[in-house]
């Protein structure tokens, strides 16, 4: 993806194999890369919200082999709602191709902790 504009203050850009993207001056980093095993491996830095969203979106429904996605969530500084379903989408998208997604680092956070509890993403995904 090239660097662009999406409106407004965001703005979403690829640089050396890791995404960015924000609002002003708030930005998530998001690395996803593809181990030898063909674990998909999707590591987000920053807020999890809709800036986050749409840039997910596109790399997730471009993956041809999603048996088994693991989510870093171990350099989140906040979830909402809107990041609660980004998780949501990366688990749809493993779904459809028999894939199943693993969360790991949540606990590092107690904040992010207490939105996976909260929302009881527990229940619907693996946690690590």
């Amino acid at each position: 993806m090239p660097d662009g504009s999406l409106g407004g203050r965001r703005s979403c850009r690829l640089s050396h194999g890791v995404l960015r993207v924000g609002l002003g001056m708030i930005m998530a980093k998001v690395q996803i890369h593809v181990d030898k095993e063909r674990v998909v491996h999707i590591d987000i830095a920053g807020p999890l919200n809709h800036t986050t969203w749409a840039a997910i979106r596109r790399e997730c429904h471009e993956m041809d082999d999603l048996r088994v996605v693991r989510v870093s969530l171990a350099g989140v500084q906040s979830i909402d709602s809107a990041g609660i379903g980004v998780l949501l989408m990366i688990r749809e998208c493993a779904e459809k191709k028999n894939g199943r997604v693993m969360i790991t680092g949540a606990m590092k956070n107690p904040n992010v902790n207490q939105i996976v509890k909260l929302a009881h993403l527990d229940k619907i995904f693996t946690i690590e």
